[in-house]
């Protein structure tokens, strides 16, 4: 078994969706002073790698945390679509999992340049999105921000479909020509998204 992390670090440094609040974390407590370390956080549900439901867009009052784990993870496959800024219906091939992971190599400029991340990254046509639909997708993960850009209609058709999204995933190049499940559990919270961590156990 081999376990391949797909998960960008949280700290102060990492970068929020350009209409979110950055990521607090404060040292409270030192262990020199007070005999134990502790950490406050403060920051949206939807920084760094990160899970939205339907909640999020749709007409749906289910939170995070009332779904069951198993709707974060899965056999999944890779699409390995470098380079390209859009993503239609044709690219995706044989869609064979009930989870999909597309990667691009995007996530290189998650830290190095998030301006240009959060404001060029690849989308998805509305008929890619409803192929995937159409071949029983249930949970969608990419090395972006968003699978398209305001007013996301792309974003809005599938988690109105109950597609749930892991968005901003890294490091997917690791994947090619494996065969893995996904895992993305994020916090038992009640709300329309979650940091998670993300991976993937690769056969062999």
């Amino acid at each position: 078994m081999n376990i391949v992390d797909l998960t960008h670090p949280l700290s102060r440094e990492t970068p929020p969706y350009p209409s979110d609040a950055a990521l607090e974390l404060r040292q409270v407590r030192a262990f020199e002073q007070d005999g134990f370390t502790a950490w406050e956080m403060r920051g949206g549900m939807h920084i760094g790698t990160h899970v939205d439901v339907p909640m999020h867009m749709a007409a749906d009052v289910r939170t995070v945390g009332e779904y069951p784990l198993d709707a974060f993870c899965g056999p999944a496959q890779l699409i390995w679509l470098p380079g390209e800024e859009r993503i239609t219906a044709d690219m995706l091939g044989d869609i064979r999992a009930p989870v999909v992971l597309i990667g691009t190599g995007w996530d290189a400029g998650f830290f190095d340049e998030p301006e240009r991340y959060f404001a060029q990254h690849p989308c998805l046509t509305l008929e890619a999105a409803r192929r995937l639909m159409d071949s029983g997708v249930r949970l969608l993960g990419f090395d972006f921000p968003s699978p398209d850009r305001a007013p996301f209609p792309v974003h809005r058709a599938l988690l109105e479909a109950g597609v749930l999204l892991c968005e901003n995933l890294t490091n997917l190049a690791a994947l090619r020509g494996k065969r893995f499940d996904f895992y993305a559990a994020p916090l038992k919270i009640a709300a329309e998204g979650s940091p998670v961590r993300a991976f993937a156990v690769t056969e062999g």
